[in-house]
């Protein structure tokens, strides 16, 4: 997601599967108010180019212990976060140049993202 916000004249695809959006930010800190999203921004605004089409998904499976639940459960909370910012903030509309995908069996492995990448 970054590189393709920062470089968006470079990329115009991105897919996100299981993206790390909750890094840096602690557990009641918004999405909306972080510095990620201040630097994703302006490649995610189009003023003067067209902002890349996103795909973004991510695993329910909370498998691995306590403290991988807690980790899966705020990384599908930023997803969901940012996707709703992406649908009312930014120019972005759900299956024209925003893709996403909660996949109920899924985690937060490679066995899972091989699993979806056919979606993408």
């Amino acid at each position: 997601l970054y590189i393709a916000c920062v470089y968006p004249d470079c990329f115009g695809n991105v897919a996100a599967l299981s993206p790390s959006l909750s890094t840096g930010l602690l557990e009641y800190e918004t999405l909306k108010d972080s510095e990620l999203l201040e630097a994703l921004a302006p490649g995610l605004m189009g003023e003067n180019f067209t902002p890349p089409k996103i795909w973004i998904d991510w695993g329910l499976n909370r498998g691995g212990g306590k403290i991988n639940r807690f980790v899966e459960r705020i990384a599908t909370d930023r997803g969901r976060e940012f996707v709703e910012l992406l649908l009312t903030e930014f120019p972005y509309e759900q299956d024209k140049n925003l893709y996403f995908f909660e996949d109920e069996v899924g985690g937060h492995n490679e066995e899972a993202w091989a699993f979806r990448f056919y979606l993408i």
